[in-house]
């Protein structure tokens, strides 16, 4: 097997988007701002979220986006339990609202990194007193997300994780299963199957599922192939 060198990260430091890759995975991770701060419109809620790819196949990805209309749908799209990110007792990191308007931004900041892994925190829970900090690990046939809640106490949140259309995850113990990978997860309070509509398109949407999973604190990860 080729290791990690041969497949050099991509990045943009500006922008704080980064890309892993090996002969199995491809990890994209959004550790950057939500827009530009003179036209951030089009922004959605979605700091440290991550779409992965499974033998160059879309596997977790997110809801997308099907309108620009001003109706629930486009609030949904836009919200951060519409990525796979975390929410904080069920508030959006950034305010979004309207059809393309913002108010309270998260703001991300990048720990550390290196070839394989990359870890970063944002502050968009500030008001309620929290600090999301999210590292990312890839390795050959697996990807390592460890979440944590910095706060007084023992803040509560939930994970999203958004299964691509035609994958149909099993849950067993605190395993979700699927023909393309297994989803190991530690930490969780309840882990949640539901459905989600996934954007094809404008005014076209496709029923996919997506896993909540409930936990205090510290979460830990393991997405194996």
């Amino acid at each position: 097997h080729r290791d990690l060198h041969s497949f050099p990260t991509r990045r943009s430091s500006d922008l704080g988007y980064r890309m892993y890759r090996n002969e199995h995975l491809e990890l994209f991770v959004d550790a950057g701002a939500i827009g530009p701060d003179y036209i951030p419109g089009h922004a959605h809620a979605d700091t440290l979220s991550f779409l992965l790819q499974v033998g160059n196949k879309p596997f977790l990805t997110e809801t997308g986006t099907s309108t620009y209309e001003n109706n629930a749908v486009r609030w949904i799209e836009r919200s951060t339990r519409s990525h796979n990110t975390v929410t904080c007792y069920d508030r959006d990191q950034s305010r979004v609202w309207g059809s393309h308007r913002v108010a309270r931004r998260a703001r991300a900041t990048i720990l550390r990194e290196d070839d394989s892994s990359i870890e970063a925190s944002h502050d968009g829970y500030r008001h309620l007193g929290i600090i999301h900090q999210r590292s990312f690990l890839l390795s050959n046939n697996r990807v390592i997300i460890r979440d944590i809640l910095h706060g007084k106490g023992n803040p509560t949140g939930k994970a999203w994780f958004h299964f691509a259309p035609g994958i149909s995850p099993e849950l067993s113990c605190r395993e979700l299963r699927t023909d393309k990978a297994c989803i190991r997860i530690n930490g969780a309070e309840e882990i949640v199957l539901k459905t989600y509509n996934f954007a094809r398109g404008f005014h076209d949407r496709a029923e996919a599922v997506v896993a909540e999973i409930n936990f205090q604190k510290n979460l830990s990860t393991e997405i194996i192939t």
